[in-house]
């Protein structure tokens, strides 16, 4: 099918969709935005509920604008919006990785929020997690902070009360407490390396990883560098983890982000490595309440957790919008003290403010967590310089921990490879 006609499919399922929801004359006195988020509002589970209250608490606030949801599978927003854009058929605000601001700052399909932001107090600028700055690209602000994650170490308390082992705090220690985890159906541990979906499962704790090890990642112009003996080092370990301890499974290679989810929800992993976002719906989903605990990524020596990977979604103005001034708003709302708090409480979402941490909540028992994974961030967070081509450099970082992982080419020789791929690339 043409470009064309799946828009025009989209665009009539929408227009009718709307219709039904808000009838003809009150949708003709409204201002219609139109926003795509990677949930489905008709969802039951957590966090859908947390955006349909919010989206409640903005239009009864705001009943001149109207927010038309759309769906759009949270590994497709990326390359959706560039088709979009081209065809003149944006959204008004979208959820965007903060990943991926950066191509998308290239490819232009999105526009700058400095004159939006210029209203704001200093104060409400400097309340942010992840500095503006880090958003800011040639002196724009681009775009927002919605939500603030951080790739944590999931476990199965009752699988490790059963076997009378501890939290694993290093590299060591969880290699051989997966070991001893595997078996009657059970994976000790699992660590996505797939590279469909911007290899997330691998590259978000992996980036952790690299700094624990002291590995930078990319130089200051840009190039490759996770070739080096720290880099190595940490390949090492992925290795290690399959074919000496016997935590890890080769099957590991073909796990996607939502494949080693699926096996958290089912009880068929004992430990692995998600973003904190997921322990709610996979609590719920899988019936596990407190079985189901979280911790910080172990470190390579005793009493120093790996650098907290602090990442997130972000929310932008698409180019082709014509409601610019309706779509701050709904922004600006989403941003709201109370919409984080709602996001926070009901889903599990960290907070992109700093201000909200301050609420009485997260005093309670109920967030306790939650204040583990803030206090995690604050102590031991870094922020990653996300370069243009960061899609490309993740599939490489997984097509090179494949490589390894089932042909049995040495760490170094396939990061090697997968460095020089990638500073071609840059050079181009």
């Amino acid at each position: 099918m043409c470009n064309c006609g799946r828009w025009a499919i989209l665009s009539c399922a929408i227009l009718t969709l709307t219709f039904l929801l808000i009838g003809p004359a009150i949708a003709a006195e409204k201002e219609v935005i139109r926003f795509w988020t990677l949930l489905d509002i008709r969802d039951p589970g957590p966090r859908s509920e947390a955006l349909r209250q919010i989206l409640a608490q903005f239009e009864k606030k705001t009943p001149n604008i109207q927010v038309q949801v759309e769906t759009i599978p949270w590994a497709q927003i990326d390359a959706q919006l560039i088709q979009a854009s081209a065809a003149g058929k944006g959204p008004d605000v979208t959820i965007l990785s903060g990943q991926l601001i950066a191509q998308h700052v290239r490819a232009k399909t999105i526009v700058p929020l400095d004159e939006f932001v210029a209203r704001w107090p200093e104060q409400e600028r400097n309340d942010f997690l992840v500095p503006l700055k880090r958003t800011t690209f040639d002196g724009k602000i681009m775009g927002l902070f919605v939500q603030n994650r951080v790739p944590l170490l999931y476990y199965r308390n009752d699988y490790l009360k059963a076997k009378g082992l501890s939290v694993p705090k290093t590299w060591a220690e969880l290699a051989e407490a997966g070991g001893k985890l595997s078996g009657n159906n059970v994976m000790g541990f699992a660590w996505g390396l797939d590279p469909r979906s911007r290899a997330t499962a691998l590259t978000e704790p992996l980036i952790s990883m690299f700094w624990a090890a002291g590995e930078e990642v990319l130089d200051s112009n840009g190039r490759a560098t996770f070739n080096s003996p720290a880099g190595v080092k940490v390949y090492q370990f992925i290795n290690d983890l399959v074919h000496k301890y016997k935590a890890m499974d080769p099957s590991v290679a073909s796990y996607t982000y939502e494949d080693v989810f699926q096996a958290v929800k089912s009880g068929t992993v004992a430990m692995n490595f998600l973003g904190n976002h997921r322990v709610v719906a996979a609590r719920e989903a899988g019936n596990l309440g407190d079985k189901l605990q979280t911790a910080p990524l172990p470190g390579p020596t005793a009493g120093k957790p790996a650098p907290a990977h602090v990442f997130g979604w972000t929310l932008v103005i698409g180019k082709d919008s014509k409601h610019r001034e309706a779509a701050w708003k709904f922004i600006e709302h989403m941003l709201t003290y109370e919409s984080r708090l709602t996001d926070a409480k009901l889903a599990g979402e960290m907070p992109s403010r700093k201000s909200v941490y301050n609420d009485p909540w997260f005093k309670s028992g109920d967030a306790r967590e939650m204040k583990m994974w803030a206090d995690y961030a604050a102590a031991h967070g870094r922020v990653f310089a996300y370069p243009e081509k960061y899609n490309r450099l993740s599939e490489l970082l997984a097509e090179a921990a494949q490589e390894m992982v089932l042909k049995g080419v040495p760490a170094q020789q396939v990061l090697d490879q997968a460095a020089k791929k990638y500073n071609v690339l840059v050079a181009q």
